[in-house]
């Protein structure tokens, strides 16, 4: 127990080897739980460290009083290395035996998890003390719930409170350095600069310090290891950029040696996946196809075309009834030089329609086989013929002999005949009648011609009869 007392007043009174900023000035406030008589909070923080009891601040004294605090509002968030406060100098400091030091944003008594401080209360204090409180808060409590002296209460006395850290986002010896290599820069530890769990800014660093990462590992808290690189050389420490040598395997493209893009392959990634691969993707290292090849082609590779009489996926297809047994295209089945007779479509897999034959189905058949058949599709041929037509497709009609179609035809070249000289007729008849209407329209205006002559004569008689009996 003795040593563990040693050790611990060591640690009170070791000054400190590194200095930071005093954050207590005339602006800061203190408030706190009670206060007894005239000695209020604002004593602690107003920079005067004599420790005479009319200088300090305490707290009442009341029996219904559980807990007594001091709460110091730096007014503003600060990171903070440690808590120094001077006590009375005229009895023992045992009441403040197993207090603590808490910290908060707000100006609620804040929970026992938010201390940074524990006094383990086994000794009696020193009247001067400097605590470690590494925290970032704007609020600093001194806080005690025991009542180590018996007292009526939890109480305390306390003549000045100082407080060393640094602004956010500063850390080291006179704040000097900057909180930069941490991915928050808000704040780090106040010491060494100790990243939070955000960790570094920068992928290459270490955290918590953030020192460059160990050589064989590179990225984001140097969590990757530098084995895609040849030879397991080292390797650039943010992003893995592999050296000279390159990438330790195929399929992988330097200098990060990520794998290959889409469609390439092979060391360094310099070979193109076959076109003819399904999803133009290939095996990065191989180049084999990993989803099997298009139409047309098999493979590992897909660069073989289907042999010939097959077409389609992996080449399972059957070419159709291809013209003279010609091939057909690889990728579709299309028959390159058209069908056999009875067949049509690009694969030449559809026969005919009834009433049609031949190559393509372009004929169509004679109507006349019996019961109403249909003609073979591949050469129009019938089983049988209906009565009146003959041949093998049933196209000749038999119904009439040579003599009676030559008769037929007679007739109709007299019939044809008569017809030539009935209209020879009608255009002379039509011919003449235009004339007699040319020669009546000629004698209509004679007529007209002699009326107009007849009336005048009529009126110089008229006028000659009425002269006479004048």
């Amino acid at each position: 127990m003795a040593a563990i007392r040693n050790v611990f007043l060591l640690s009170l009174f070791v000054s400190k080897t590194v200095t930071y900023t005093q954050l207590v000035n005339s602006n800061t406030k203190a408030v706190s739980s009670s206060t007894y008589q005239d000695y209020v909070a604002s004593r602690a923080v107003d920079g005067n460290t004599d420790q005479d009891m009319s200088r300090c601040f305490h707290s009442d004294y009341r029996r219904d009083i559980t807990e007594a605090w001091l709460r110091i509002d730096l007014g503003g968030v600060y990171s903070f290395n440690s808590v120094k406060f001077w006590l009375r100098d005229d009895r023992k400091p045992t009441r403040l035996r197993g207090h603590s030091l808490r910290v908060s944003n707000g100006t609620t008594v804040p929970p026992p998890e938010s201390s940074c401080y524990n006094d383990p209360g086994i000794v009696i204090l020193p009247i001067i003390i400097e605590e470690d409180c590494e925290r970032t808060a704007q609020y600093i409590w001194i806080y005690q719930s025991n009542n180590p002296d018996y007292d009526r209460c939890p109480m305390f006395a306390i003549c000045e409170v100082q407080v060393f850290g640094c602004e956010t986002g500063h850390y080291g010896e006179d704040c000097s350095k900057k909180c930069n290599h941490c991915n928050n820069n808000a704040t780090c530890g106040i010491q060494n600069g100790e990243c939070d769990d955000n960790g570094c800014a920068s992928p290459g660093y270490q955290p918590p310090l953030c020192k460059e990462c160990y050589t064989g590992f590179y990225g984001e808290d140097c969590s990757k290891k530098c084995d895609h690189c040849k030879n397991n050389a080292s390797c650039e420490k943010q992003y893995g950029e592999c050296d000279i040598l390159g990438c330790a395997y195929a399929g992988y493209q330097p200098p990060l040696c990520k794998g290959c893009i889409l469609g390439m392959y092979g060391l360094h990634c310099e070979r193109n996946c076959s076109r003819y691969c399904r999803f133009v993707d290939c095996d990065r290292k191989t180049g084999t196809c990993l989803d099997g090849c298009k139409s047309g082609y098999i493979g590992s590779f897909c660069n073989q075309t289907c042999p010939i009489g097959k077409y389609g996926p992996n080449c399972r297809e059957i070419c159709g009834h291809c013209y003279n047994n010609s091939d057909c295209y690889h990728g579709n089945g299309t028959c390159l030089e058209g069908c056999d007779p009875g067949y049509w479509n690009h694969e030449c897999k559809t026969p005919c329609s009834d009433g049609r034959y031949g190559q393509n189905c372009q004929y169509t058949c004679s109507g006349n086989c019996v019961n109403g058949e249909a003609c073979d599709k591949t050469n129009g041929s019938c089983r049988s013929c209906v009565d009146g037509f003959q041949g093998s497709k049933c196209d000749r009609d038999i119904r009439q002999s040579p003599t009676d179609l030559k008769k037929k035809m007679d007739i109709d070249y007299l019939k044809m005949e008569r017809m030539m000289l009935e209209n020879q007729k009608t255009e002379k008849e039509i011919k003449r009648l235009e004339a007699e209407a040319e020669v009546l329209r000629v004698r209509k205006n004679v007529l007209l011609r002699l009326q107009g002559i007849l009336s005048e004569l009529s009126e110089v008689v008229v006028q000659l009869l009425n002269d006479s009996k004048i």
